[in-house]
């Protein structure tokens, strides 16, 4: 009997993990049963995500000393280890009560791009394969979405861009996974869900024009709202290397590992020096301003 798989989608808030999901789901991957609702000048048509797992991400974020937009490293060793396992036990029980039996099924939320780990450990003892989409979005454009909805400072959401984005890359490491940006799924639509189907294996339920109508038509590019125009640049210098480094990754299937380790540590150095007791703009400026003197190396450049 082959073995179940999970399309596990990562990327950081209003990076078009929504609109990736739908693709992956109109694919064949079966959603979870109870999905969180649509939101009005938010996510429109849907977040295609599992409610109860969001709460329960949400609960153990905070329990940790953390929340969805706190661009500071997590740990959660700080946490007793009979809460790890009470967590590791409800995160199994979410998994098969909203998925049930399906052979394929996609699961997002982006606050998984910080416990990657706990869900590899989790879905390897439930027998389920896990196959990886790391989704990017012009650090520009999700940081004005973030501005928009949540009235975030640009210096926090450029660090928390950083953050899910390194995370998420180190942790699937030597798994199956395609890299991907939301633009180029908005502009280049065939060829990227081509190429998705390609390097994950999926079978295509119905490989026919219906199908592709109906995920073009999903992708409403009016729905985004928030865009970097033309060949803008972020503002802070990791940001643009790393946004660099995934647009080539995307393009050729050539990742520069080295030069992400380059930037983590520095960021790791650069937290060393403004010790960060909050995540607030003045703490985001200071980690930013003792980055300046965290020197990255970019090799291959």
């Amino acid at each position: 009997m082959a073995k179940r798989c999970c399309i596990l989608v990562l990327g950081v808030h209003r990076s078009g993990t929504s609109a990736l999901t739908r693709v992956i789901n109109l694919l064949g991957a079966a959603l979870p049963k109870n999905l969180m609702p649509p939101t009005p000048n938010n996510n429109e048509v849907g977040f295609w995500e599992p409610q109860n797992l969001w709460l329960l991400h949400d609960q153990m974020l905070r329990e940790a000393g953390s929340r969805w937009n706190d661009w500071r490293k997590l740990d959660l060793g700080i946490l007793p280890p009979e809460r790890i396992v009470f967590y590791k036990s409800e995160i199994r029980r979410l998994i098969a009560e909203e998925f049930n039996d399906a052979p394929l099924f996609v699961l997002k939320d982006p606050r998984i791009c910080r416990f990657v780990p706990l869900y590899q450990g989790i879905l390897g003892d439930m027998g389920i394969d896990v196959k990886y989409i790391l989704i990017h979005r012009h650090p520009r454009a999700v940081e004005a979405s973030l501005k928009v909805r949540n009235k975030m400072p640009e210096a926090c959401s450029q660090l928390l861009w950083l953050r899910y984005v390194l995370e998420a890359e180190k942790t699937t490491r030597n798994w199956t996974r395609k890299f991907l940006s939301y633009e180029a799924l908005l502009t280049d639509t065939e060829r990227q869900v081509e190429e998705l189907i390609d390097a994950l294996a999926l079978t295509k339920v119905e490989s026919s024009r219906a199908t592709m109508a109906e995920i073009k038509s999903s992708l409403r590019q009016d729905l985004q709202h928030q865009k970097a125009v033309g060949n803008v640049a972020p503002t802070f210098p990791w940001l643009e290397v790393s946004w660099l480094v995934l647009e080539e990754a995307m393009n050729t299937g050539d990742l520069r590992v080295a030069a992400l380790q380059s930037i983590e540590r520095a960021f790791a150095k650069a937290e060393g020096i403004a010790v960060s007791k909050d995540y607030t703009e003045a703490s985001a400026l200071a980690l930013m301003l003792a980055g300046e003197q965290a020197e990255i190396g970019v090799p291959g450049n």
